[in-house]
Order: C-alpha cells, then sequence, then structure tokens
C-alpha cells in the first residue's frame, strides 16, 4: 500500500451521553475527511513522498458521541508514471488526484476508525463499529 505511515497528532473524543443509564451498542456512525492543506513533497528513507495533513472527524449518532483527529500522512508514488501525475496535478489543482486522494482518505478513515475501537472503553462510549458478541457454550 502506497501510505507509508500515519501519525495521529491530535486526538480529541468528547462523549455527549450520560453513561449511568448504560451504552447503547452501537449508533449510527458518520466519518468525514478532509484534506487540508496541498500536499508538500518531501524526501522520506530516500524516496519523494508526498506529505499530507487530514482532519478526521467521527460522530456517533443518537448524540452520543464526537471525535476529531488530526494529522499527517506519508504517500509513496507507486511508480514514476503516478509520481509524475500527482505532482502535475499538486502544481495545476494544489491536491493529488481524485483516485489517489480517495485511497488515502479511506486509509486515513480506517485507521481513526481502529484508533476509536481501541479508545472506546477508556472513553466510556459505544464503539464505533459493532463489535463481536460471544456467548459460552451451553
Amino acid at each position: 500500500m502506497p501510505v507509508v505511515r500515519h501519525v495521529f497528532q491530535m486526538f480529541n473524543v468528547s462523549r455527549k451521553l450520560d453513561v449511568t443509564h448504560g451504552l447503547p451498542d452501537t449508533g449510527s456512525v458518520s466519518i468525514n475527511v478532509t484534506i487540508n492543506n496541498p500536499p508538500k513533497i518531501v524526501n522520506f528513507e530516500g524516496k519523494d513522498t508526498a506529505l499530507i495533513t487530514s482532519t478526521v472527524n467521527i460522530r456517533i449518532e443518537e448524540n452520543i458521541a464526537e471525535a476529531m483527529m488530526r494529522g499527517e500522512t506519508l504517500y509513496e508514488f507507486k511508480d514514476e508514471t503516478d509520481k509524475q501525475k500527482c505532482l502535475k496535478n499538486i502544481d495545476e489543482n494544489k491536491r493529488l488526484p481524485r483516485e489517489t486522494e480517495e485511497e488515502i482518505m479511506n486509509d486515513v478513515a480506517a485507521r481513526a476508525v481502529l484508533s476509536l475501537v481501541k479508545a472506546h472503553v477508556e472513553i466510556g462510549i459505544p464503539p464505533p463499529v459493532p463489535l463481536p458478541r460471544m456467548k459460552p457454550p451451553p
């Protein structure tokens, strides 16, 4: 996968639900990923890569919780053709090609949801995705 590294620099979750009444299994989840600035080309481990900053907003509906995460992603070009296409689009439009942005946004969204799954117990909110339920044998 061309995304070589992603780091969340800010992770903020606010619980909106009074937990004294118990937590629902999950609410419906909406996710929005925004690429904040035009990408920068940086050298990472001897290769040209695109450095992208993004913000992720996750809302667990029924007014349960909201999360906002901001971070940076390094995108390694697939090959020289991909690199030239991306550089041209950055010069002309100040952004990566649509299909590249889509790939990065989906990767960032998945990482954000997984981070929230890991943190949901400590925060006291339902997980953003349904988790498997185990039952003891009869």
